[in-house]
C-alpha cells in the first residue's frame, strides 16, 4: 500500500480529526508492510499525525495514536526509535501538561523512545533524547506514578546516566507518593535494580507488600530469591544450575535488552565475587565481624551532628564558595531525638570552611543520611541565624516558624530531618497535584487543617516544594508542581494565617 495523492494532499492543508483518524487506519496497514517505499510513507505520516496532536494538545487522538505506534513497533519489529524526525516530536510531547490520561501519553511516549534495539535507534536516543531529558525529566517524575517512573529509570539506564541510582533512591524515598497499585512486575524489576544498586534492604523497608509480593509465582522474583539465598551462604553454588538460570533469565520479553545486561552484569558481578570469598580463609572476616565497632572509625572523627550547607547558616561575610574543603567523617545515627543510644556510625561526606571545625553537607548528602537512617535519628543543624533572633511567644498559642519554600532559606523543620509523615499524613487525605484541580485540593486541605494543624499542613507542602527546588534544575523540571503547591501555600496564607508566626519568603 502506497501513500495515494489524495493522503498527500491532507499534508498541504489544515488537517481535521477526520483526516487525521483516516490516516491513522492507514498507518496501522504500513506497519505491515517490508517495502522500505512504505517506511518512508509510514515516516511522513507519523511525523503529520504528531505534528497535529501536539498542536491541537488534543488528548485522545494523542492517546490513540501513540497506542497504534507501540504496537506497530512490538509486534511488526518497526524501529521507530530510529526516525529522528519521530523522536523529536515524541519528546515534545513531554512538555504538554494534558487535561486527561497525561500518564498513559507520557508512558506510551516514554516506551516508544526506550525501544532502543539497533545502533541507529541507541544513536538517535543520545543525540536527541539525552540533551532534553533534563527539561523532560521534571513532568515525567512529577506525575508520581510508579510505571512511568520505572521507564524513566528504564530511559536513564540506556543513557548510562550516572545518577540512575539516585533515582532509584528517589522511587523509594518518594514511595508513599508514587507507589500508586504495586503490581508483580513493577515489584520484581524493583527487587533486580535493588540487587544491581546493593539497596535491597531500603526496598524492603519501604514497601509494606513486600513480603507478599515476594511470594509470587513470577519465575524472575523466584530467581532473585534463589539467586540471593546462594549468595548470603558460604557454601558454594552449581554453577551449571546457575548458568542455565542467567541464560533463561535473558530470554524474558518482560525486560528489554539494555535491562538484561545490565541485571546480568550485576549478577555476575554478585557471584564472581561470591566465588572469590569461598576460595579463602573467612577466620579474619569472621573475627572482624565479631567487633561491633568499625575499625575506621578509629581512623576518622566521629561526629554527633552535621549543619546544613546554606548562606543562612555560615559566619557573618563568609560566601558559600569558601566552604570548598572536603573531608569525610562519621555521623552518629541515634535510635531517637533523645540521643541516647547510637544505632550506627555512617561515613559520609562534609564540607569545612578552612580554618574552622563546623561540618557542612550539601542536600544530596542530607537525602543519602536520611535514606540510611530510616526511621532512626540524625542531628541536622539548620536556620542558626533564624535561631538567634528573638522570637515572640504569642499568649495560647504555638508559635512556629512558617516554613520557607526556597532551599536556602529558614523555617526548615530540622526535627522531621529524618523522614515525610506529615507529608503521608496530608497523603492519605487525598492531597496531591496530579490528576486534580486547585477547586479539589483547597477541600482537602480545608479538611486538612483542623485535622493535622496548620503548621503540619504547612511544612508539608514545603517540604515538597524545597525537595523539588533543591534537585539540578528543579525549578524549570518541576515547574508545574511547584507553581500548584506555592498556590495552595498562598491560599492557606490568605484563609488561615493570623499574623501568629513569621511568614516566609516565597
Amino acid at each position: 500500500m502506497q501513500l495515494s495523492d489524495r493522503d498527500s494532499a491532507i499534508f498541504q492543508k489544515d488537517m481535521g480529526e477526520k483526516e487525521f483518524l483516516t490516516l491513522l487506519v492507514k498507518l496501522g496497514h504500513f506497519g505491515l508492510s517490508k517495502d522500505k517505499g512504505v517506511k518512508d510513507d509510514f515516516e511522513l505520516i507519523t511525523t503529520n499525525l504528531l505534528d497535529y496532536a501536539i498542536d491541537k494538545k488534543e488528548p485522545e487522538l494523542t492517546i490513540l495514536l501513540l497506542k497504534t505506534l507501540v504496537l506497530i513497533q512490538d509486534y511488526f519489529e518497526f524501529h521507530i526509535s530510529s526516525k529522528r524526525g519521530i523522536v523529536e516530536r515524541l519528546c515534545n510531547v513531554f512538555f504538554i501538561q494534558y487535561t486527561q490520561d497525561k500518564e498513559d501519553i507520557y508512558l506510551h511516549s516514554l516506551k516508544l523512545l526506550n525501544h532502543v534495539e539497533d545502533d541507529k535507534s541507541e544513536v538517535c536516543f543520545h543525540s536527541v533524547v539525552k540533551p532534553r531529558m533534563w527539561d523532560m525529566e521534571g513532568n515525567i517524575y512529577e506525575c508520581f506514578n510508579l510505571e512511568l517512573t520505572l521507564e524513566l529509570l528504564h530511559s536513564y539506564l540506556i543513557l548510562d546516566h550516572s545518577d540512575t541510582k539516585g533515582l532509584y533512591k528517589d522511587i523509594l524515598v518518594d514511595w508513599e507518593i508514587v507507589k500508586g497499585s504495586i503490581y508483580v512486575e513493577a515489584f520484581e524489576k524493583l527487587l533486580w535494580y535493588g540487587l544491581a544498586f546493593e539497596e535491597e534492604n531500603l526496598m524492603k523497608s519501604v514497601i509494606d507488600e513486600y513480603d507478599e509480593l515476594i511470594e509470587s509465582d513470577s519465575w524472575g522474583i523466584k530467581f532473585y530469591c534463589y539467586l540471593t539465598r546462594k549468595l548470603s551462604k558460604d557454601a558454594p553454588f552449581d554453577q551449571e544450575k546457575m548458568s542455565k538460570a542467567i541464560a533463561r533469565f535473558n530470554k524474558l520479553d518482560s525486560y528489554s535488552k539494555k535491562e538484561k545486561d545490565f541485571f546480568t552484569g550485576a549478577i555476575i558481578k554478585k557471584l564472581s565475587g561470591h566465588v572469590k570469598r569461598n576460595k579463602v580463609d573467612n577466620i579474619v572476616a569472621k573475627v572482624e565481624n565479631s567487633h561491633h565497632i568499625d575499625k575506621k572509625v578509629n581512623k576518622r572523627e566521629v561526629v554527633d551532628s552535621v549543619i546544613r550547607l546554606s548562606p543562612r547558616n555560615l559566619p557573618s561575610g563568609i560566601p558559600i564558595d569558601k566552604v570548598n574543603h572536603k573531608e569525610q567523617v562519621y555521623l552518629s545515627i541515634y535510635e531517637n531525638q533523645g540521643k541516647k543510644k547510637i544505632v550506627k556510625n555512617i561515613l559520609i561526606d562534609v564540607l569545612i570552611l578552612k580554618g574552622r571545625k563546623e561540618k557542612y553537607i550539601c542536600r544530596s548528602m542530607v537525602k543519602k543520611i536520611r535514606v540510611e537512617a530510616g526511621s532512626n535519628y540524625f542531628h541536622l543543624i539548620d536556620n542558626l541565624k533564624e535561631s538567634q533572633s528573638k522570637v515572640t511567644v504569642l499568649p495560647n498559642h504555638q508559635s512556629f516558624t512558617w516554613p520557607t519554600t526556597d532551599v536556602s532559606g529558614t523555617g526548615y523543620d530540622t526535627k522531621d530531618a529524618n523522614g515525610f509523615n506529615e507529608q503521608s499524613a496530608l497523603m492519605k487525605l487525598g492531597y496531591q497535584i496530579t490528576g486534580t484541580t486547585r477547586d479539589q485540593r483547597w477541600a482537602v486541605l480545608k479538611r486538612a487543617v483542623p485535622a493535622l494543624e496548620l503548621r503540619k499542613v504547612a511544612y508539608s507542602i514545603a517540604s515538597n516544594i524545597r525537595l523539588r527546588k533543591g534537585q539540578k534544575n528543579g525549578r524549570i523540571k518541576f515547574s508545574y508542581a511547584i507553581s500548584q503547591w506555592e498556590h495552595d501555600l498562598n491560599r492557606l496564607k490568605q484563609t488561615y494565617y493570623k499574623k501568629d508566626f513569621t511568614w516566609p519568603s516565597v
